[in-house]
């Protein structure tokens, strides 16, 4: 169990039960009852840390097209991701470097760079390399195959079903 849950008398952190006896003093605060569990852990001789909270996964999502962007950025947003927009390669190579995120929605033509060559930058970079689907409304074969060869984890053609999208990358990032 993690974070901290407050019932009647008991208060729950990290697996470990406290029974707090009810006293006249009434304590409307949470972060007085955590204080006070932590207190009595500090008096008991238990090793306090906080709880851990699991971050956000960083999606980057690199269209030069704002009505794909916008629908797909909502859908993320209220899956709880972490979304960092650019609209041309060359803001896509500027953001991976900056925020080195999770999983990159990269579309295939755009201006300043194409998808392929944001692939080939990527590829030669030190950082670490994030997941990558691949989204083009030009989805021959050969476009497939040199994307598939670049790294790219899933190729997904437009129109494409949001749903089905948003599936696969949580799919990704659970990886």
């Amino acid at each position: 169990m993690s974070g901290l849950q407050v019932g009647r008398n008991l208060i729950c952190e990290r697996s470990k039960v406290f029974h707090m006896p009810i006293t006249g003093r009434r304590r409307t605060s949470l972060s007085a009852l955590k204080s006070e569990v932590r207190a009595r852990s500090l008096l008991r001789g238990d090793v306090v840390t906080k709880p851990k909270v699991e971050s956000k996964k960083r999606i980057l999502l690199v269209d030069d097209d704002e009505s794909i962007r916008e629908p797909v950025r909502m859908a993320l947003l209220e899956r709880g991701f972490e979304v960092i927009e650019a609209q041309d390669g060359r803001e896509a190579l500027i953001c991976f470097e900056r925020d080195a995120p999770d999983l990159m929605l990269l579309d295939l033509v755009m201006p300043e760079r194409s998808g392929l060559g944001v692939l080939d930058r990527i590829h030669r970079s030190s950082r670490p390399k994030p997941r990558i689907i691949m989204l083009t409304a030009n989805a021959e074969q050969r476009h497939r195959d040199s994307a598939l060869e670049r790294g790219v984890d899933v190729f997904m053609a437009k129109p494409f079903d949001i749903d089905c999208l948003i599936e696969t990358v949580e799919s990704l990032v659970a990886k």
